[in-house]
């Protein structure tokens, strides 16, 4: 609702996120959520923020990282602009599975070569220590934001 606020009627925003999805299934999904959008929309812009649920169902930064870029890389040949975010903090995530968000985000942060959100400074989770606050969402918006516009700007 941030993104929506952020270009009022100047830009569609969809929000095709699932609470709960791994990057697993994004990518197994395919690019068939994107069909209608894409004959649709003049310009695309992906922004892809998974693989928490993954590291948390014990998949390694390496499987996520290969699911995430398989999927973006899918629809960038599709004719998308993705912006690939880095994870936020999870101190619930950080305790049962210690290291693992720093070495996806690593290798997210090296090997990706496009749109690039970072993430890691959120610092507002709810109790759970996992999603954003309000105030998580505000951060997150204010780093997704710029990112979005120079790629609606490409």
């Amino acid at each position: 609702s941030l993104l929506w606020e952020r270009y009022g009627a100047t830009v569609d925003v969809v929000n095709l996120g699932i609470p709960g999805r791994t990057a697993q299934q994004i990518r197994d999904a395919g690019l068939a959520p994107y069909a209608a959008l894409a004959r649709q929309a003049s310009r695309r812009v992906l922004v892809l923020a998974a693989g928490i649920n993954d590291l948390r169902a014990g998949r390694t930064p390496v499987e996520v990282y290969l699911n995430l870029s398989e999927h973006a890389i899918a629809a960038q040949a599709a004719g998308w602009t993705v912006v690939l975010c880095t994870l936020a903090p999870s101190p619930d995530t950080e305790t049962t599975h210690p290291g693992a968000i720093a070495a996806l985000n690593a290798l997210i942060l090296s090997e990706w070569e496009g749109h690039l959100a970072d993430l890691r400074t959120v610092s507002e989770v709810a109790s759970d220590g996992v999603h954003y606050t309000a105030v998580g969402h505000a951060q997150a918006a204010a780093l997704v934001g710029p990112v979005v516009d120079a790629a609606l700007a490409a």
